[in-house]
């Protein structure tokens, strides 16, 4: 018995320094800053490095929401959060993969719309364009068109209005 968890041990061993060989060749893909808190506390402002931006944009691209990215990259979700309102190039990366993923969605679904799938070209028309079903088109909004003269010079505006407010001048009242 004794020989067996020397070994197993020793297996746990290796495998911790394989481990740590393997993660000490990826590259980092954050970076925190031990100085820098946010204002109310919380974890250490992180910085997402190049290779997280790849990340996230893969990721994205892959359906994978903010609470599994933050996870992914090591952060927590109010760090991740920061990250993509300080970041710009976080944020450009999310909505890239964002794009990347609905195009291929859609696209499978043209793809299986062409194909006869009804469900496919019913599920199209209503996310893309807006049909209800079972619903008449909605007629109880009233559109209200307003039309604005064109600009003019002070001087032209003061005459306008001077010859409206005088006796006998068309105010537009009857």
């Amino acid at each position: 018995m004794g020989s067996a968890s020397v070994t197993t041990g020793a297996r746990r061993s290796a495998t911790k320094k394989t481990a740590s060989k393997t993660a000490s060749n990826l590259p980092a893909l954050v970076e925190r800053m031990p100085n820098a808190t946010p204002q109310g506390g919380g974890e250490p402002k992180a910085i997402i490095t190049p290779a997280g931006v790849e990340v996230v944009r893969e990721m994205a691209g892959r359906g994978y929401g903010k609470p599994s990215l933050a996870r992914k990259l090591g952060l927590g979700s109010a760090a991740f959060y920061r990250c993509l309102k300080d970041q710009p190039e976080v944020a450009d990366a999310y909505a890239e993969g964002k794009a990347k993923e609905e195009e291929f969605l859609v696209g499978k679904l043209r793809t299986a719309a062409d194909k006869g799938n009804i469900v496919a070209a019913i599920f199209l028309l209503k996310s893309r364009h807006g049909y209800v079903e079972g619903a008449p088109p909605d007629t109880s909004r009233t559109n209200v068109i307003i039309n604005l003269p064109d600009a003019m010079s002070e001087e032209a505006y003061m005459r306008m209005v001077s010859v409206q407010q005088q006796p006998g001048g068309d105010d537009g009242r009857d």
